[in-house]
């Protein structure tokens, strides 16, 4: 991926996942606001999102391993391999149905010629893949296959037999070649046997090799085998059964000859041993050491069986030594097989060992002397080459190896419980859920049929009621009601069926029981057969009546009737089910539950296309012929408005500002959807028509039911009752639209200054906008005034057939003149009703419209809004306002010039407008004037709040400089009152600020004024002129028997009393800077004994008198004070100049300073 690219998809992502992070914080609140914790946050983020973005980053960018070529060649070598293990499966008919049908064992060796001889002794044979890898055939077209291209997929080669499938890997692979190939032929392996790949595992190994090999190939070959084998293992989630198979036994010079005495069946039957099933699977050396002994033993003991059978000299000497080479083979095997299978403390998982067998699979071999091997290594020889001419030889032990021991075993592997359990799983699953569609298929069609039948049976009901409640009450022939409950039956049965509201599982695509079709035919057939037909005769009757009282307008109207219930085509049929209802009604049938079920009942067979049997046409031709234009200025009217050009509406919104809304909006409903007809255009196209020709067109389109009108008068009557009508619709049509517009609410700052930028725009104002529109389509006498001598002027509205009616007035003198004298008086009656509006646009003497003097004090307000911008804070420019307040202000003068007007909209406009601005502005006069409250609460809150007097439980003393700094006459409090005096007006406890408009206030706090009478009244008890502090005397009263003394003390005593004269001793607080603030009460009785109090602290005098228990007045100046100590007690008398009680503690604690104005 190129860098680029790479970079912006890790910043795309690391940007997302810090998004993701920072939602999560937030909306589990993990985040804090303090600036350190801020700090630190951004920081964590920007460390996330970098970290994040490098590692994508260099995650996209870095080279893979493998190139283009190896990803080819890998994937070619997928295919190839998948290719031939099909190939295999197919070769075996027993695998094509079960894959599982025939045990599958892997065979690890080495690449040698002997390999695949003995595996075609056996009774294999090779499968000859149809895919392969940079391989090539020989001439024949063939592939050998003792060849390099016997191994089409890079050391993999299949061998099928009847009885078992062996797949061979090659071991002499490169490491990382083997692994590779090892890997893909278990993956592969997974996908085609996934609940068991292999049934065991074949380690053949060639005696030769073994034998010649160093102590270091043999260590290596073992890790190759038993590195493969733990590969396998861990793969297929098994342990293998592994069989060591030792090939080419004609190698060990004498031992093939040693066999030679045995019979051709014997010589068949495998050598070797298999542990027992019950032992454990580790690789045992004591059992492969008895086991092998017991080999030697028994070939011992053909020994002389083998000498008396052999002639020939060289066959009996190879019998006597092929008992000592087996033995002498035993060391070799012992060393391979304890290196390969015994178990290993770092192996990851275990081998299951089963046994080893010795065979020689045929062919061409030179034998090697084991035993000279070994004379010649005792002797300090590093190598023997003692080899003999190599000779052709039979197979040995070979080919009942497979068929008669390793495949018997084929069931001790067992399978992968993962995959097992994932397949009996899914097919537990697959047949659960075939038997559960079943059986839901087949409760399916039972739980419909069980609610059809539910369904049918209440209908069944239902019928049998309603047939014997139609035998009891026939329906009357001439009564429109007589039908309506027993055909309201009928429908109740349809409604049970359509308002079933059947369950989810209920569908329509099933075959269906039910009775719902016929029952449906049978309600819509009786509608027509019989409510139809009663409809037909109440209008045929009603019809007869009324053209026999020559009433023909109601005629007309049955006429209409007649002809839309037979009208297969009907779209609205409310007038004629209403017609029904009246006639109900007026035959005495009008209760309430009759007439509901037969507007159903109508509504139902008027919305098929069925219509009644025919009309009686003798009495429709009679009424046809009788019709003429009487009382037909009603129709007349509805097909003039019905006409292309006047049925149109007109939607007046698009005629406005689309800023509109910010100003006025329109509610809910379409009035301001207007009908061409009533606008000033359709006015000017009806007045160019004269009012005649539509009206001669429509009386042409009803001249085959009314007849043909002939006389002025009767048209003129006609014209008349049409103007009345037109005048009446025109003035209701603009009133609903002139109700329907309210003014928008504005709430703040920017929509106050936005909707009154917008009202005194003077191009695109809204309102103004609003105004002309109505006075354009209501002041109709200009229209009139248009016109030049006694022609119409053109219209840009007229339609193309008034224009030709204009062009035919022309050659008519007198008509035109009484049509314009008409359309004039017509035009100043729609206008009356709106003259209101109209004078409020239109221009004065003064040449200035009484709009253009709002909007003048609209502009006025603005530019007194934009100056309060010039400041930092708007508040202050309104305190100004304020101190220099008169009635010239705008926001007076707006909401004052509101009440003169009386049109709509405007009025509440300035009104709205004017109350918003004071509102917002004494808001901001609040906010600043809670701007220089601020730092008075703080000081309070610090200095005083928590300090003794205030609150009695405070452990330290309130500074008296502070208090005089807050307190005093002209302190702080005093000058933020003083300077605020003028703006604030106190009405009882309630503070409140002047507004701009008159009666207009904004309530301030109401903890102020108590606040503030407090602070008076503790600067009269506290303060002498503006200095914090007072005098006061002090003298005893009387002094139990027991005490000898009293005293208040400091370093010297400011009161004593012993028993002798009660004289008034003076005092004063707070005491002197250079004298120590505490006072000490002392109590001494005739015994010596001393009582100690001691008060500490400025407001040691205030302490003191809060010892004093019950206090009381004596005088209006005076205060007894009373200390007592255990059954001892002295009372004093306080007097105080010009005082009530300073030493009242109350005085501060009841003080509540509020936090906001």
């Amino acid at each position: 991926m190129k860098k680029t690219k790479a970079a912006l998809l890790a910043v795309t992502i690391a940007l997302f996942l810090t998004t993701i992070l920072v939602a999560i914080c937030v909306a589990l609140e993990w985040y804090q606001l303090s600036p350190t914790w801020v700090v630190f946050e951004t920081l964590f983020l920007c460390l996330f999102f970098i970290t994040i973005g490098c590692g994508c980053y260099f995650k996209l960018i870095r080279v893979k391993k493998n190139t283009v070529r190896e990803k080819e060649e890998a994937q070619q070598f997928r295919q190839v391999l998948s290719q031939y293990l099909s190939d295999t499966i197919n070769k075996h008919p027993r695998c094509v149905k079960n894959i599982y049908a025939v045990p599958w064992y892997v065979q690890l060796t080495e690449k040698t010629p002997q390999n695949g001889i003995w595996l075609q002794q056996m009774g294999f044979e090779w499968v000859e893949p149809t895919m392969y890898l940079n391989t090539e055939p020989d001439n024949s077209g063939k592939h050998d296959i003792n060849s390099s291209r016997e191994t089409p997929v890079c050391g993999i080669q299949c061998w099928v037999s009847e009885t078992a499938i062996i797949v061979t890997l090659d071991l002499s692979l490169g490491k990382e070649s083997l692994l590779q190939t090892v890997n893909l032929l278990l993956k592969q392996m997974s996908q085609k046997r996934a609940r068991q790949m292999f049934n065991g595992a074949i380690c053949s190994v060639s005696l030769s090799s073994l034998i010649e090999s160093s102590e270091l190939s043999v260590s290596e070959l073992s890790q190759k085998y038993r590195a493969v084998l733990e590969l396998c293992n861990q793969k297929t989630g098994l342990t293998l059964p592994t069989y060591c198979v030792f090939n080419d036994l004609a190698a060990i010079r004498d031992l093939y000859e040693s066999f030679a005495g045995l019979d051709e069946t014997q010589r068949e039957q495998p050598l070797g041993d298999l542990r027992a099933v019950t032992d454990s699977p580790e690789y045992d050396n004591e059992w492969f050491v008895s086991s092998f002994d017991g080999l030697v033993k028994s070939l011992a003991n053909l020994l002389s069986y083998s000498l008396k059978q052999q002639l020939n000299a060289h066959y009996r000497e190879a019998s006597v030594a092929g008992v000592f080479q087996l033995s002498a083979l035993r060391y070799e095997l012992e060393d391979f097989m304890t290196q390969t299978f015994s178990p290993h403390q770092f192996a990851l998982t275990a081998l299951n060992f089963r046994g080893y067998f010795l065979i020689h699979g045929g062919g061409e071999s030179s034998a090697l002397d084991l035993i000279s091997a070994m004379h010649a290594s005792e002797l300090g020889f590093d190598s023997l080459s003692v080899r003999g001419d190599p000779q052709k030889r039979l197979s040995l032990f070979a080919k009942r190896l497979v068929s008669q021991v390793i495949i018997k075993e084929s069931a001790l592997v067992g399978v992968n419980k993962k995959r097992e359990f994932s397949y009996r799983a899914l097919r537990t699953g697959v047949a659960t859920g075939a038997i559960l569609m079943l059986c839901g298929f087949v409760a399916l069609i039972r739980a419909e049929y069980q609610f059809q039948r539910g369904l049918d049976a209440q209908a069944l009901t239902l019928l049998s009621q309603y047939k014997a409640n139609l035998a009891e009450n026939p329906i009357q022939p001439d009564d429109l009601a007589s039908p309506v409950y027993s055909l309201f039956e009928l429908r109740e049965i349809t409604l049970l069926y359509r308002n079933a509201n059947p369950p989810w599982y209920i569908q329509n695509v099933l075959p269906s029981s039910s009775i719902y079709q016929a029952v449906n035919s049978a309600y819509y057939r009786e509608l027509e057969s019989e409510l139809l037909v009663l409809m037909r005769d109440y209008i045929m009757k009603d019809m007869f009546v009324y053209n026999s009282l020559d009433d023909k307008v109601k005629t007309l109207e049955l006429l209409n009737y007649q002809q839309l219930l037979y009208d297969q085509t009907r779209h609205s049929t409310q007038s004629l089910v209403d017609y029904f209802v009246g006639a109900l009604k007026e035959e005495g049938s009008g209760e309430a539950n009759l007439v509901s079920r037969f507007q159903l009942l109508a509504n139902d067979v008027l919305a098929t296309d069925a219509v009644p049997p025919p009309f009686d046409e003798a009495l429709l031709g009679l009424v046809r012929n009788t019709l003429s234009s009487n009382d037909l200025g009603e129709l007349l009217y509805q097909h003039i408005l019905q006409h292309d050009d006047f049925s149109r509406r007109i939607d007046l919104r698009s005629q406005l500002s689309p800023m509109y809304r910010k100003v006025f909006q329109f509610k809910q409903g379409s009035d301001y959807l207007i009908p061409f007809a009533y606008t000033r255009e359709g006015f000017e196209a009806l007045s160019n028509e004269t009012g005649f020709q539509l009206a001669s067109n429509a009386i042409t389109a009803y001249e085959g039911v009314m007849g043909r009108i002939r006389g002025d008068a009767e048209m003129s009557r006609i014209n008349r009752q049409l103007r009345e009508r037109y005048i009446a619709d025109y003035i209701q049509y603009w009133g609903a639209f002139i109700d329907a517009v309210s003014l928008t609410p504005v709430t703040s700052w920017g929509e106050s200054e936005q909707q009154i930028q917008l009202v005194t725009n003077a191009h695109f104002s809204p309102l103004k906008q609003l105004y002309r529109l109505i006075e354009n389509n209501t002041n109709l006498l200009n229209v009139l005034n248009q016109e030049k001598g006694l022609l119409p002027a053109p219209s840009k509205g007229l339609p193309n057939e008034a224009t030709e009616n204009s062009r035919a007035l022309e050659s008519e003198s007198t008509q035109p003149l009484a049509n314009r004298a008409s359309m004039a008086r017509v035009a100043e009656t729609i206008s009356a009703p709106f003259r209101h509006i109209h004078s409020l646009v239109n221009a004065n003497q003064t040449t200035q419209s009484a709009f253009d003097i709002a909007i003048a004090h609209f502009i006025a307000l603005d530019d007194w809004l934009a100056k309060s911008k010039e400041r930092q804070f708007k508040g202050h420019y309104f305190i100004e306002q304020l101190q220099a307040q008169d009635t010239s202000n705008p926001v007076a003068q707006l909401a004052a010039l509101s009440r003169d007007y009386s049109v709509p909209l405007l009025p509440q406009l300035m009104q709205q407008n004017a109350i918003l601005v004071n509102q917002l502005a004494l808001e901001a006069v609040r906010d600043i004037i809670n701007q220089d409250w601020l730092p008075l609460h703080q000081f309070y809150q610090l200095q005083f709040s928590q300090h003794y007097p205030f609150s009695e439980r405070a452990q330290t003393d309130a500074a008296l400089d502070d208090v005089a700094y807050f307190f005093k006459p002209n302190g702080a409090f005093d000058t933020f009152a003083s300077k605020y005096a003028a703006r604030f007006d106190v009405s009882g406890d309630e503070l409140v600020i002047r507004g701009f408009i008159p009666h207009q206030y904004l309530p301030m706090s109401t903890e102020y004024v108590p606040f503030k009478q407090a602070v008076t009244t503790l600067q009269r008890q506290l303060f002498t002129g503006e200095e914090l502090g007072f005098q006061f005397s002090l003298r005893a009263h009387q002094m139990s028997p027991m005490l000898t003394r009293f005293a208040l003390m400091t370093q010297l005593p400011l009161f004593e009393y012993q028993n002798g004269p009660k004289l008034w001793q003076t005092q004063s607080w707070p005491m002197p800077a250079n004298q120590i603030q505490s006072i000490v009460i002392l109590l001494e009785d005739s015994l010596g004994e001393v009582g100690r109090a001691e008060q500490t602290g400025p407001w040691s005098w205030f302490k003191v008198a809060s010892k004093m228990e019950k206090a009381r007045s004596i005088g209006q100046l005076e205060t007894a004070w009373r200390y007592q100590d255990d059954d001892n007690e002295v009372n004093l008398v306080v007097k105080f100049e010009g005082r009530d009680q300073p030493f009242d503690t109350r005085l501060f604690t009841r003080l509540a300073i509020p936090e906001r104005l």
